[in-house]
């Protein structure tokens, strides 16, 4: 799902309750990907390089499909950065013995009263 700013990871699994909580985690991390696929430190995150990381990343929403969320990557998800996140969720999945497929939103998909995890 990308919609101007916005692009989206969904986690389809049988076990969406655990898989809900390993994309809580990762997006927790997303958060600090910069635009080579780098999951920084705070003592990197000085704002003196050109850094490029998300502006926003969602809480997680508990929809029909599997937990997804959505980030704002200012309108474009550099390869290095989509590949740095992905690999971070599929490690946090891993970690918690979780089989899944992780996808994208579909295009249209409404957020409406789609209950939600806050980070």
């Amino acid at each position: 799902m990308t919609d101007g700013n916005l692009s989206g990871f969904l986690v389809v699994s049988d076990a969406p309750e655990k898989a809900a909580e390993a994309l809580r985690a990762a997006a927790v991390r997303f958060c600090t990907v910069d635009q080579n696929g780098k999951e920084l430190t705070r003592e990197e995150m000085t704002g003196e390089c050109p850094q490029y990381m998300p502006n926003y990343v969602s809480d997680v929403h508990l929809t029909d499909l599997g937990p997804m969320i959505l980030t704002d990557t200012k309108g474009e998800l550099p390869k290095g950065m989509g590949e740095g996140m992905l690999r971070i969720l599929v490690a946090e999945l891993q970690a918690q013995e979780i089989a899944a497929l992780v996808t994208t939103p579909p295009v249209d998909f409404a957020l409406e009263d789609v209950p939600r995890i806050v980070l």
